[in-house]
């Protein structure tokens, strides 16, 4: 089994449906692994960014590339499998998620450099 995101009222229908929610639980307190950014007038995110797009780059950027103790944390956990084989519940899907990178990470599609370097590349187009 691979690690992958399913939308949160697949799993409220049937809780062993997940295993970790992703999202947020209010405002300024996302959980461990929840997006600070997000593109909705009534968000509880941090940070609210131009599209949905915006948001998993944003996310994927502080992820990276910050140094704050919980975007290393998160890499942490992904490094020592902390994520393996796991379904993660967030309200975005099935449209593009934050969950997707974490997903895409855990799963090896991609590594951290190649995040980094597609991150440069994204933030030229938001801030151009």
């Amino acid at each position: 089994m691979t690690t992958r995101v399913v939308h949160f009222n697949v799993a409220k229908k049937d809780p062993k449906d997940y295993d970790l929610y992703i999202g947020r639980t209010r405002k300024n307190r996302p959980e461990k692994y929840g997006n600070l950014y997000s593109h909705k007038d009534d968000t509880l995110a941090d940070f609210k960014v131009e599209s949905r797009e915006h948001a998993v780059w944003a996310y994927t950027d502080w992820l990276v590339n910050s140094e704050d103790p919980r975007a290393k944390r998160i890499l942490e956990n992904i490094e020592m499998g902390k994520l393996n084989n796991r379904r993660l519940v967030c309200w975005c899907k099935p449209a593009l998620c934050h969950g997707d990178i974490l997903a895409d990470l855990v799963n090896g599609k991609v590594t951290v450099e190649n995040l980094r370097e597609l991150v440069e590349r994204k933030r030229e187009q938001y801030t151009s």
